[in-house]
C-alpha cells in the first residue's frame, strides 16, 4: 500500500496568488467606488435640477396670473414679492342682493375652476362689475371678503352651485356697488395674499412662502423649495419700456433668477450649483 501523497503549495506560489488577488480586488474596489461616485453625482445633479426648475415653475405660474395695473402686486423687492395669489374662478348664476349686511349670490358649480373651491376662512373676493354695458369706463373689479360658502342651486337650469356671502370694502363702493351693475354671468375670483421670498433656515436658503387670509393674519413662513444659494433668488421689475418702474402698478414684466445648490457635497466637486434665468410678462400686457 502506497503512502498518501502530501504535496502542497510552495511559499512562492502563495505569495504570487495573494499578490494577483490583491491586484484584482483593488481594481474591483476602485471600479465599485467610481460607480458609487458617479451614481451619487447623478443623483445630486438630478435633485438639483428638479429643485431649480420646481422653484422657477412655481414662480412663473404665479406671476402670469398678476396684473400690476389692477393692484395685484403689493410689494416688489429684490428678494421678496407680495401679491394676490388666485385660488379659483367662478361665474355668477344669480343676481347679487344684500341681506344682513352681506351680499349673497350663487356661482355655477360646473364653471368653478382653480386649485380648490371657495374657503370662507381664507378667501378675499374680486367681483367684476359691468355697470353700463354700452361703455367701458365704468368697468371695475370690486373687492370684498368671503364670509360664508354653502351648497346652492342655479335657478335657470337647476344645476348645482355654491351660494356665497361677501362683504365688499368701502374702497370698492361697499355692498351697494355689487348690487348695482353686476349681472348674471359676471366673473368672480377668489384669492389669498401670498408672499414669496429668499428664506434662511438651518444655515441654508430656500424659496420661502407665507399667506394671509381675508382677515390679514399671516401664516408662519415655511421653506417651499430648496436649498438655494445665499443669492439664490432675485426679482427685477420692468415697465413697458424695459426700465425700472416708478410704481408697482407700472410693472409690465418680471425678470427672475433662481440659483440652486445640491443637498450634499460631491467628492472632488463640493456642492453642485445650477441656475435658471427667465422673464415673465404679466397679464394684460400684450406688448412691452
Amino acid at each position: 500500500m502506497h503512502p498518501i501523497n502530501r504535496r502542497g503549495f510552495t511559499l512562492v506560489e502563495l505569495v504570487v496568488v495573494l499578490g494577483l488577488m490583491g491586484v484584482v480586488l483593488g481594481a474591483l474596489y476602485q471600479s465599485i467606488l467610481a460607480t458609487q461616485r458617479a451614481t451619487s453625482w447623478q443623483f445630486q445633479r438630478i435633485d438639483l435640477q428638479q429643485t431649480t426648475r420646481a422653484a422657477a415653475l412655481y414662480l412663473t405660474n404665479m406671476m402670469r396670473e398678476l396684473d400690476a395695473a389692477e393692484g395685484d402686486i403689493y410689494q416688489s423687492q429684490a428678494t421678496l414679492m407680495r401679491f394676490r395669489a388666485m385660488r379659483w374662478t367662478g361665474i355668477l348664476c344669480t343676481l347679487p342682493f344684500e341681506t344682513a349686511g352681506q351680499v349673497q349670490f350663487t356661482i355655477r358649480g360646473d364653471l368653478l375652476y382653480g386649485v380648490r373651491g371657495p374657503d370662507a376662512a381664507l378667501d378675499s373676493i374680486l367681483l367684476w362689475r359691468e355697470g353700463d354695458p354700452t361703455i367701458r369706463t365704468d368697468d371695475v373689479w370690486l373687492m370684498g371678503g368671503l364670509h360664508s360658502s354653502a351648497a346652492g342651486v342655479c335657478p335657470a337650469d337647476g344645476s348645482a352651485g355654491s351660494t356665497l356671502r361677501v362683504v365688499f370694502t368701502a374702497a370698492s363702493g361697499g355692498n351697494a356697488a355689487a348690487t348695482a351693475g353686476t349681472t348674471v354671468g359676471s366673473p368672480l375670483r377668489g384669492f389669498e395674499v401670498e408672499e414669496l421670498s429668499l428664506y434662511p433656515q438651518g444655515g441654508d436658503y430656500w424659496l420661502g412662502r407665507r399667506t394671509a387670509g381675508r382677515t390679514g393674519v399671516w401664516t408662519t413662513a415655511r421653506p417651499l423649495v430648496g436649498p438655494l444659494l445665499s443669492d439664490g433668488l432675485s426679482f427685477s421689475y420692468l415697465d413697458a419700456a424695459g426700465a425700472p418702474p416708478a410704481l408697482t402698478t407700472g410693472i409690465a414684466s418680471i425678470a427672475l433668477t433662481v440659483r440652486g445648490r445640491s443637498r450634499r457635497q460631491v467628492a472632488g466637486i463640493g456642492y453642485m450649483q445650477d441656475s435658471i434665468v427667465t422673464r415673465v410678462t404679466l397679464r394684460n400686457n400684450a406688448r412691452f
